[in-house]
């Protein structure tokens, strides 16, 4: 596996009258694709920059995120990953920051997961490919609306497919679960039969 990164980013499910950042994890291939789409949506960001100041070998690189000085990127090291693929339907509660509820139908998804060690801490994070995710809406037709407008981190988030066959995924991998102690985190992980999707729906609804 390709050297995974630990970026820190802006946070844009914090709610409006705050700010804050958040951490993703992936392979400088993995951040070149996320500002790719970025840029094919007609967007640019600050960190176009910061990350090309960290590929010519800038390490300590900065980044101001949740109006916060952070450090940019810092290597991780992959302790173990595994799949888990539902091949079923689910369904997934998402509370917003504001405790308002979206509830979710998915007909199916496939998780990479991998436990990661960074610093003291030791992160479960996970990318997703989610089939035709929808949410209850009773304004719908159906009483579902399908997932056609992002409103977290610019592009995190793919959107491919016709109607009623969408595929969501998104280009850096997100936390499950953060813990202390390396026995907790393996042990987490070694059980775990299921995926929470919490923070790839925070780039999707955002702070809405």
């Amino acid at each position: 596996m390709d050297k995974f990164y630990e970026f820190c980013l802006d946070d844009y499910a914090a709610p409006s009258c705050t700010s804050g950042y958040k951490y993703y994890y992936g392979t400088k291939e993995h951040f070149r694709k996320l500002l790719e789409k970025i840029t094919a949506k007609g967007r640019t960001i600050k960190e176009a920059e910061i990350f090309q100041e960290f590929c010519n070998g800038n390490n300590q690189v900065m980044n101001v995120a949740g109006f916060t000085n952070v450090r940019f990127a810092k290597t991780v090291n992959i302790l173990a990953e595994k799949r888990i693929d539902t091949h079923k339907k689910e369904t997934y509660r998402y509370i917003n920051p504001y405790g308002f509820p979206y509830d979710l139908r998915i007909d199916c998804t496939d998780n990479h997961i991998v436990l990661i060690k960074s610093g003291k801490k030791y992160v479960v994070a996970y990318s997703s490919i989610m089939r035709n995710p929808q949410y209850e809406d009773k304004f719908a037709a159906s009483g579902w609306a399908e997932i056609d407008m992002l409103m977290g981190f610019p592009a995190m988030i793919n959107i491919e497919g016709e109607s009623g066959e969408r595929v969501l995924s998104n280009n850096l991998y997100v936390v499950d679960k953060a813990f202390d102690s390396q026995l907790e985190a393996e042990t987490y992980f070694n059980t775990m039969e299921n995926v929470d999707y919490k923070l790839f729906f925070e780039d999707i609804f955002g702070d809405g």
